[in-house]
């Protein structure tokens, strides 16, 4: 694999890939413009149910529900600012994208 992987070994990464075959990296500048990433797998149907019962009342908890379950590695500096961790938040969207299904009439 080519790609730079931070804050992890090619070890660790190959580990979360084999245990969870897709698995997505979220890069952020931080606040000393260091890069900073978190690793996420996508959300099983159970994490998804878990998300959808606080959606209606709490988006934030919601993406914090989708967070936790699918997160493998965060920098530290994510876990413990807020601002960043919403900014990751935000693009987690992406993760979850749903494939475009068809029907046919046989």
């Amino acid at each position: 694999m080519s790609q730079e992987l931070i804050g992890i070994s090619q070890a660790q990464f190959d580990n979360f890939k084999a245990e969870h075959k897709k698995v997505f990296c979220i890069e952020i500048e931080g606040d000393d413009n260091q890069i900073l990433a978190g690793y996420f797998k996508r959300p099983d149907i159970n994490t998804l149910k878990a998300a959808n019962k606080s959606l209606k009342t709490d988006e934030i908890d919601a993406g914090l529900t989708i967070y936790n379950n699918c997160k493998l590695w965060v920098s530290p500096e994510i876990e413990n600012d807020d601002m960043l961790k919403m900014a990751v938040l935000a693009k987690m969207g992406d993760i979850m994208a749903l494939k475009t299904a068809t029907i046919k009439n046989l």
